[in-house]
């Protein structure tokens, strides 16, 4: 998905479409910062402007050091109603396994905000 961001914004700049200025502030992680520091430094055809774009992007993605110890929760509450209803509805445990429930505890944290949204808007969670 990143790499795709990237190519996007190239092939973008190449056939002279270029990004407006962001109006919010930019204040990114050490993470984000050294990615897009990564990208500039190879100098391809990427302007400041996709620059701030792109660590928007990437913030929102959580881009961190390490994904493993940084389940908030907010996401521990998700799992375990998820849980609460996968049983009941589909006689599915989903905490059968640490290696699954570790792993789904990330996918949780690190899906896309609008299934947050949904669920602090409704208060529920649906499967």
């Amino acid at each position: 998905m990143i790499v795709a961001a990237i190519y996007t914004c190239i092939v973008r700049n190449d056939n002279g479409y270029l990004l407006r200025t962001r109006e919010e502030p930019s204040i990114f992680s050490k993470e984000v910062e050294k990615l897009l520091q990564f990208i500039l430094d190879q100098r391809l055809n990427i302007t400041l402007n996709d620059y701030e774009h792109l660590g928007h992007f990437l913030s929102i993605m959580k881009i961190t050091k390490n994904t493993s110890e940084e389940i908030s929760n907010f996401t521990l509450f998700i799992f375990d109603e998820l849980c609460v209803e996968a049983l009941d509805k589909y006689c599915i445990d989903l905490k059968m396994t640490e290696e699954f429930m570790n792993k789904f505890l990330v996918h949780l944290e690190y899906m896309p905000l609008e299934f947050y949204a949904s669920v602090r808007k409704t208060g529920q969670v649906t499967i």
